[in-house]
């Protein structure tokens, strides 16, 4: 298991756009995405942030590892779908998606790998490196807080893909979902405070969870939390 608390973490400029905006990344787990010194075999956790901005941020293209992007500021939308705070987006390895369009008020969003990688095919332009028919790319909504405590925002599938939303009460405990059958885990604390193991985690922390590993306990801070489960599916190869 592996722990990063939003307290503390390195903000980075990655970008000035001609229009003035910018864009900074903040490594939480491995490095961030132009860092040529992440571990492939590792797992990859990091913060996009992009100031106020109505330009697309991304233009299409893929990446050779399955990936999660989730929400946790702003708005936008990632090809036609419309995003906010909660929505989280899936896509299999070699898959295109976008643009990524920020809206007025910015967008931040964490980009999580099971296995890392700092490849970025831009499309069009990349077909001949995608190797096959492109897989998955969904797009999942954020549930009510008066949802269950634990609610699928990705319904999960027979190779492990899924992805849940869960809302705890100040105080509360609650076991999150197993990884057994999966890739692994990541968690985001969206809302709120958790602790885990004893650690305290305030909002835009992460919490990685191996695939062999048990189902962790959550316990919610003084005013509550929504953490969002993002869950991998089984690797089908050495490289996703």
């Amino acid at each position: 298991m592996l722990l990063r608390s939003a307290i503390g973490v390195k903000r980075e400029l990655a970008k000035t756009r001609e229009d003035g905006t910018l864009t900074y990344l903040s490594a939480f787990v491995g490095t961030n995405h132009f860092d040529e010194t992440q571990d492939e075999s590792g797992p990859q956790a990091y913060l996009v942030e992009v100031e106020p901005g109505t330009d697309p941020i991304i233009r299409p293209h893929f990446h050779p590892r399955r990936q999660f992007q989730v929400v946790v500021r702003g708005s936008g939308s990632v090809g036609k779908h419309s995003v906010g705070p909660g929505s989280v987006h899936y896509t299999d390895p070699n898959s295109p998606y976008g643009p990524i369009v920020s809206n007025s008020e910015g967008l931040a969003y964490f980009t999580l790998r099971a296995r890392g990688t700092g490849d970025t095919h831009w499309m069009p332009g990349s077909k001949d490196k995608m190797g096959g028919r492109a897989g998955r790319n969904i797009v999942g909504q954020p549930r009510r807080k008066d949802d269950a405590a634990i609610a699928a925002i990705l319904e999960p599938t027979e190779d492990g893909l899924a992805g849940y939303s869960i809302h705890l009460r100040a105080g509360q405990e609650e076991v999150a979902p197993s990884p057994e059958g999966s890739g692994g885990q990541f968690h985001i604390v969206l809302e709120g405070s958790l602790r885990v193991n004893d650690t305290e985690l305030p909002s835009e922390s992460v919490v990685w969870v191996g695939p062999g590993e048990d189902a962790i306990h959550l316990t919610a801070g003084k005013e509550g939390a929504v953490v969002l489960t993002m869950q991998f599916p089984v690797p089908m190869g050495p490289i996703d």
